[in-house]
């Protein structure tokens, strides 16, 4: 073994030994920046939300929120769609500049194609050394996903979106941008079919996530059969697997993550619980376009960070926000939202073993 590469591990080792022991720490922001938004997706969590006249945070306050949160690593960008706010790359350097975020996630209907390139490359500018990423909705092909989306021409516009974002790829070495599959019961029968469409007519990546139980506007769009969950689940671990032998120490913990995530999506749809407790409103908080604080996107408000002088954290010490917290916890809350899952689970020590015991297990079985 080279040197460079000794040294390499010893700093992914080193690294992994700090996450478990500050595992606990605020590591996720949720922020709505709006709820205005020029779709009807059938598969909307947040549809009582949309278009509802609210006082939006200004850039101000925005600043006034990140001074107190201190240093975190991500911010997951949401609304209503992200890019109808003029200011969404003034909002991403805030955090860059003053809580030095090494991520920062942003989805898009791409119903906005040259404002949405022009937008993420002034991020891309102003955040040089952040990861960001986009997430482009693609919920079918042509006429299936504008009846999904609910504007007619959202697939042509999606594929002009793609084009000019390939362009920030080749010029951005932190950008990446992937199509994510929505799987509800009005496409999941033609899921090989998007498939085969993004790998040879795209050439991008690809995620799929399933719509959230008892969350849309009509709850049948929700009916995805359990078993082809699980066959999208094991097809996502097989190419996990190849990837493995590229990268096998990058391999062993994505492998066995990605096992841990499918059992507790595949338990939570099935209506069992989590095996392990969930940290919303611990290492992370969701943020709503008018200063509302929420501890996850399907629980109530439980205060004002206006009324808080901006301060998060003195709304998260709140009683409103302490009880809910111990709700969550005396309830044993479960659900299917990946996004928590995946927290809940890098916020466990016991799991992050886990990551690297069933890693190591699937691969050298596998091998």
């Amino acid at each position: 073994m080279s040197n460079i590469t000794l040294f390499s591990l010893l700093v992914k080792i080193s690294r992994y030994i700090k996450n478990l022991i500050t595992i606990h720490r605020f590591k996720l922001l949720i922020f709505f920046v709006t709820n205005r938004c020029n779709a009807k997706c059938k598969t909307c969590f947040y549809w009582g939300n949309l278009n509802k006249e609210v006082d939006e945070l200004s850039i101000e306050e925005i600043k006034a929120i990140s001074f107190y949160l201190g240093r975190f690593d991500t911010i997951q960008i949401s609304g209503g769609e992200p890019f109808l706010r003029n200011d969404l790359d003034k909002i991403c350097e805030i955090f860059y500049k003053n809580n030095r975020i090494t991520a920062i996630n942003i989805p898009t209907n791409c119903l906005l194609p040259e404002k949405i390139y022009a937008t993420t490359e002034k991020i891309l500018q102003v955040c040089p050394s952040a990861s960001i990423t986009l997430c482009c909705a693609l919920d079918g092909i042509g006429k299936t996903h504008d009846e999904i989306r609910g504007v007619e021409g959202n697939f042509e516009k999606f594929k002009v979106t793609i084009d000019l974002l390939k362009q920030l790829e080749k010029k951005y070495s932190n950008f990446t941008m992937f199509a994510l599959t929505t799987l509800c019961k009005d496409n999941y029968a033609e899921y090989d079919r998007i498939v085969e469409f993004v790998k040879v007519e795209l050439n991008i990546n690809h995620n799929v996530d399933f719509t959230r139980q008892h969350t849309a506007e009509y709850e049948q769009i929700e009916d995805v059969p359990t078993e082809v969950i699980k066959k999208i689940n094991t097809d996502n671990l097989d190419k996990l697997y190849l990837y493995s032998k590229h990268n096998i120490l990058r391999g062993i913990v994505q492998i066995g993550g990605r096992k841990i995530f499918n059992k507790i999506l595949e338990n939570a749809r099935e209506g069992r619980e989590w095996p392990l407790r969930c940290f919303a409103g611990r290492t992370t908080v969701v943020l709503e376009p008018n200063g509302d604080v929420r501890l996850c996107e399907h629980r109530g408000i439980v205060g004002d960070v206006r009324k808080a002088n901006y301060n998060i954290f003195k709304v998260l010490k709140g009683k409103k926000a302490i009880s809910m917290k111990k709700e969550i916890i005396k309830s044993h809350c479960s659900c299917d939202h990946s996004v928590f899952i995946n927290l809940s689970i890098n916020s466990s020590r016991y799991y992050k073993i886990m990551e690297l015991v069933e890693g190591l297990r699937c691969i050298l079985w596998l091998r």
